[in-house]
């Protein structure tokens, strides 16, 4: 039986990613957050699921505040209605690590990642229905209609310095956690089948050293490598409660 689901935000790379997968099994509707929020609660609550992509740039950047809180803001907004909330939190509240678990300590390495944490602790205590996915580094296709980019993930740097036939890596040799876009959208539908609620890791718990990617991507597009001093993080999450 298709479900009826709600994907707040229409031009995201998951929403898109996500709205492409999933109507080919389900009823899905996309809006954008601002009409989400102006939406009557009656004609929400036929969704047996909401999953919220947008954001705005200030809760990336800046000091936590609410009002750039679109998770919290959809959490409220659905408080008194029984649909399931899907929300995307960060591998960035955990800090660096190998095997982060869910019970892990939470050592933020950014603002994006304390305010995420804030977000997690503040929706729910608002709704009971909630699925909250910590997400590693997604990877996947450009969506060359994004005109309106938010967040930046790392493969969109590599691309940028690609057109310059240049591959910046940094001088330590990091290792991050990937997971693929058609392995994300799959995890979601399936995480709807089970009916699943509370907090899991979406990631591959493998390591991906950066200077064997900046090598690969060298060898197949004949970039030049280039060391930086700049820092980044090394992680990867523990993948077996989602499993």
């Amino acid at each position: 039986m298709k479900k009826n689901i709600l994907i707040i935000g229409k031009n995201s790379f998951l929403s898109i990613n996500l709205s492409k997968f999933l109507k080919k099994r389900n009823s899905i509707t996309t809006i954008d957050f601002s009409k989400f929020l102006k939406t009557k609660e009656t004609k929400l609550s036929k969704y047996k699921y909401i999953i919220n992509c947008s954001t705005n740039n200030s809760f990336l950047n800046k000091k936590y505040d609410p009002k750039y809180d679109h998770d919290y803001l959809s959490a409220k907004k659905l408080k008194n209605i029984k649909s399931k909330l899907i929300v995307f939190s960060t591998s960035r509240i955990y800090g660096p690590g190998y095997n982060l678990r869910e019970n892990s300590k939470k050592k933020p390495i950014d603002r994006y990642g304390k305010n995420k944490l804030i977000t997690e602790g503040k929706i729910y205590k608002l709704k009971k229905e909630l699925l909250i996915f910590r997400v590693s580094n997604v990877v996947g296709k450009e969506n060359k209609n994004n005109s309106r980019k938010v967040t930046n993930l790392f493969f969109d740097d590599i691309r940028k310095n690609l057109k310059k036939r240049i591959i910046i890596v940094t001088k330590k040799n990091y290792y991050k956690d990937f997971v693929l876009i058609d392995d994300f959208v799959k995890i979601i539908y399936l995480s709807m089948i089970k009916n699943l609620k509370g907090i899991y890791n979406l990631s591959t718990n493998f390591k991906i050293y950066l200077h064997d990617l900046a090598k690969d991507i060298s060898t197949y597009t004949g970039s030049k490598i280039i060391y930086s001093n700049s820092k980044t993080h090394s992680f990867t999450l523990n993948n077996k409660k989602i499993l």
